[in-house]
């Protein structure tokens, strides 16, 4: 999921990812799944994903970069 720079900071990307839980659990999917990128690092992403609940599941490597796969 990615927010525009101007509109970061409004709660966008967090009341996408509440809706996303939201319709799961209705319609009995288990697990919400997403990565981010570890190498270069995105430290906001990983604390944003963090404060969610989502943990590392797995890691991945490509085009010279490692993402953290992510499960919730």
């Amino acid at each position: 999921m990615v927010v525009a720079p101007a509109h970061r900071g409004q709660g966008l990307a967090t009341f996408l990812y509440l809706d996303v839980f939201a319709y799961a659990r209705k319609s009995g999917v288990p697990i919400v799944t997403c990565e981010f990128d570890i190498e270069p690092p995105n430290e906001v992403s990983r604390r944003f994903h963090d404060k969610l609940g989502f943990q590392e599941v797995g890691l991945h490597a490509y085009n010279n970069k490692r993402v953290s796969m992510q499960a919730r």
